[in-house]
């Protein structure tokens, strides 16, 4: 994953791209560009501490009526719903007060109000129950209808069933994975 984001080089190879019918390779590409274009959901959200609307939504680019379509597309509504203050109960850092599925769950709810066109999701359904889970998959598939490119990272064949290509990566001969 951190060589398809452009935060490690490959070890041998190179990345290469192709949008809109012409190839690129990542090394040859502005950092600062690419990641401009891309919503990545890491298997452990990062949340900084504040409202929720405020970590969903920075800057207050969407409303209520947003929020609340985006959080029940993904489960969260029930969490907003929940919370003493709904979009405005304040979260310690690394979303304290949240479980980790919950904290899942707002971080695809921040990607779905993205408009960028390339989501990696990384194990996007890890911490979560199976009726939680199949939300997600509804989530990851509406976001493909919409013209999005998502690149999953995952294990559950559920996810991998959406896939229009699975990719297998396993350690080269000789190397242990740490």
């Amino acid at each position: 994953m951190a060589v398809l984001l452009g935060l490690l080089p490959p070890d041998e190879g190179a990345v290469r791209l192709t949008c809109d019918g012409a190839d690129f390779e990542l090394a040859d590409l502005n950092l600062a560009s690419y990641h401009s274009q891309i919503t990545w959901v890491p298997q452990r959200a990062i949340i900084e501490p504040g409202r929720l609307r405020d970590i969903v939504a920075p800057a207050g680019l969407a409303t209520t009526g947003e929020l609340d379509a985006a959080a029940a597309r993904t489960g969260f509504s029930s969490v907003v719903a929940e919370a003493a203050h709904g979009w405005d109960t304040v979260l310690g850092q690394g979303g304290a007060g949240l479980s980790v599925g919950q904290r899942q769950r707002l971080a695809l709810t921040r990607a779905l109000l993205d408009d960028r066109p390339l989501v990696v999701l990384d194990e996007p359904t890890a911490h979560l129950d199976t009726d939680t889970e199949q939300v997600i998959i509804d989530t990851v598939a509406g976001l493909r209808a919409a013209g999005r490119t998502v690149v999953l990272v995952a294990h559950r064949p559920s996810l991998l069933a959406l896939a229009d290509e699975v990719v297998t990566v396993t350690a080269a001969a000789g190397v242990t994975a740490q």
